[in-house]
């Protein structure tokens, strides 16, 4: 109950008991005043009201009024709080009932929907029925005109103004000798001749797929796709565009993450020093072309040799004496890693895992870092120094460095004991790699001038870029969109390439995208062919590469042409024929040396000393002194390669 309900009924019991208090004096004033019952004069005198021998109301009557009003007081309290409590129950009893009226309200409103819905679900399941039929009824007549195809008679001569169904019954009891009788009884639904009539020529005939049909199918398409990898060598003309302004070699660049047509160099002018202080630019004032001031200017304690930026959030990496995580709006680093490294020269942050890092340092290793943790992750120490690394953009766990041994390494930095793969072919110290944006492929930059493509899971680079003009390509990066490649030189200039040499640029109609597409599947069919792939994998290289890798190669086949080793008891060479040579795969012996000394063999054939290999050959009878043999594995016996005219010796 609210106030005013309560001041109202105050105001009521006030009236009550005034009213009751005035009838009970009232009451007692007449019982004493009033005559006799039987209405006859009293045959007491009556006193007067004032006389002192009157009655009138003492104090035991007013506290016995007293009295019955407190009880009475007490049980109308008593009925008042009843009341409260049925007034309570009364109001939840209704909002119980107005809840349940909307919910039932809610539950007809939503009975209805569901009611047009099942209306509208089977009208619609109506209708598909009847699209059901109609499409059993349009596949089965589709099916009966096919079938008309089954039978096709070939090689019946035409004739003008002729009845096909007399010509193929004719046919049919001529040919294939069918009674006549039984031939008469053949119903056909639509006979008709193949193609449309021209007059003068001959009808126009679908053309049948039949392997058997075509013989010359397969040489005529590796024609095609001798002649497309051809034509993709004679066209493959990589190189773009040479940018310039810088006045010394470029040192370093950078790529925008979100913007393809902005490229960030710096070169060996004196514009990037080796000056211990660290510049926070805004980009928005440097693509406008205006000179701005540094938004923010950090000096360290030594000699920065790299940074990388975090491509999302506002943290970069420095390298020196140790690597050490800022932030762009602190001066000081939130945290710094070393281990035991005298300088490292390159960092960069994974894109994937975006908390992970890792660096390569001048005492040949290459560090895993983690910001979360305190300490480095994981080190492995290559045989020779790092020169840069790059992360796989789709691959969390991969990287790939370039090293002074002429090769690139890919690691998962999970197992980093041994490398993923080892990527060969520069002649010289490689300086700098990039990853392509779909990590399939990532280009290289050499100290041997020269710029290559690797695939991801290759050993061997698919693509090599020179110039007369290009020294010792630095660095180099590939562009967000996966199309072309820049590489920085001593030379002071910027070029740009084509990621793929023979890709035209500008835009395909469609229909050179379908003959592009056409050949690229010829290619692939018959890539593993001796021709196409020695046209496709020829490139021209400069003199001093190919001299270098020809000597590369020299030296690398005398390593394999090691002399075998001999038994432990043997005391001295064999004497009167040639040395063992190790082959990768199996042992080599010179033919016109050591197999005219072997028992059994009477004549030894005049052929190349790799035509024979040997798996077991035992030492000749004159240096049987030696007291053992020369082993090689499998079982013995001397035997000539597969393909050639001698059997087993």
């Amino acid at each position: 109950m609210n106030s005013e309900d309560s001041e109202e009924n105050l105001e009521t019991l006030q009236e009550y008991i005034d009213r009751y208090f005035e009838a009970i004096v009232m009451k007692k004033h007449q019982n004493t005043l009033s005559p006799a019952k039987d209405g006859t004069p009293s045959s007491k005198r009556t006193r007067p009201a004032d006389s002192p021998g009157s009655t009138s109301p003492t104090g035991k009557d007013f506290a016995n009024i007293l009295d019955s009003i407190d009880q009475r007081l007490s049980s109308f309290d008593a009925r008042l709080s009843l009341v409260e409590i049925l007034h309570c129950e009364f109001k939840s009893l209704r909002e119980s009932l107005e809840f349940s009226q909307q919910q039932v309200e809610t539950l007809a409103a939503e009975n209805a929907s569901l009611r047009d819905s099942v209306k509208s679900l089977k009208e619609h399941m109506t209708h598909l029925n009847e699209e059901n039929k109609k499409i059993k009824e349009t596949i089965i007549d589709l099916q009966a005109r096919s079938m008309r195809d089954n039978l096709v008679f070939s090689g019946i001569p035409e004739s003008a103004e002729e009845d096909t169904e007399a010509t193929v019954k004719t046919f049919i009891k001529t040919h294939l000798k069918i009674p006549e009788d039984s031939v008469r009884n053949i119903r056909f639904e639509r006979i008709h001749r193949l193609g449309a009539k021209r007059p003068g020529a001959q009808r126009l005939l679908p053309r049948n797929y039949d392997p058997s049909l075509h013989p010359f199918d397969v040489p005529r398409e590796y024609t095609r796709a001798l002649n497309a990898t051809k034509l993709e060598r004679v066209f493959a003309k990589p190189f773009v565009a040479s940018l310039d302004g810088h006045r010394d070699g470029i040192n370093c660049m950078a790529k925008h993450n979100r913007s393809l047509s902005t490229l960030l160099s710096g070169a060996c002018d004196g514009e990037v020093g080796d000056d211990k202080i660290i510049k926070h630019w805004s980009m928005e004032g440097q693509l406008n072309g205006a000179q701005e001031e540094p938004l923010n200017t950090i000096l360290g304690k030594t000699v920065y040799t790299g940074i990388d930026h975090h491509w999302s959030d506002g943290i970069f990496a420095t390298c020196s004496q140790q690597v050490d995580i800022w932030d762009e709006h602190r001066s000081s680093p939130i945290r710094s890693f070393s281990w035991g490294a005298d300088s490292i020269t390159s960092v960069k942050f994974n894109l994937s895992e975006t908390h992970v890092l890792a660096s390569c340092a001048s005492d040949r290793s290459i560090i895993v870092y983690d910001m979360r943790q305190a300490t480095p992750l994981k080190k492995v120490i290559m045989d020779m120094r790092t020169n840069a690394l790059c992360w796989n953009p789709m691959e969390a766990f991969i990287f790939t460095s370039a090293n002074e041994d002429y090769n690139l390494y890919t690691f998962d930095m999970r197992y980093l004991d041994t490398p993923v793969k080892v990527h060969m072919d520069h002649v010289s110290a490689v300086l700098d790699v990039d990853y392509s944006p779909t990590g399939k492929e990532f280009v290289s930059a050499s100290f041997d001038k020269s710029i290559r493509i690797f695939p991801a899971d290759s050993g061997r680079s698919r693509e090599v870029y020179h110039t007369k003009r290009m020294q010792h390509v630095i660095c180099v990066k590939w562009s967000m969109d996966n199309k072309y490649i820049l590489s920085g030189s001593d030379e002071m200039n910027i070029r740009l390439w084509k990621a793929n040499a023979s890709e035209k640029l500008g835009v395909l109609t469609p229909r050179e995208k379908a003959a592009f597409n056409y050949n690229q599947k010829l290619k692939d069919k018959f890539q593993h062919h001796p021709q196409i792939r020695r046209i496709s994998r020829h490139r021209h290289l400069p003199k001093p590469i190919f001299s270098q890798i020809k000597e590369a190669r020299i030296m690398k086949e005398a390593r394999r042409r090691k002399f075998c080793p001999l038994p432990p008891n043997c005391s001295s060479r064999m004497e009167g024929c040639s040395p063992f040579y190790i082959h990768p795969d199996e042992l080599q012996v010179p033919p016109n040396d050591l197999l005219t000394a072997l028992p059994g063999v009477a004549e030894v054939p005049a052929v190349h000393s790799e035509a024979l290999r040997v798996s077991l050959v035992f030492a000749p009878p004159s240096t049987s002194r030696c007291g053992g043999s020369a082993e090689g594995q499998g079982s013995s016996g001397i035997w000539a390669p597969p393909g050639s005219d001698h059997g087993p010796l």
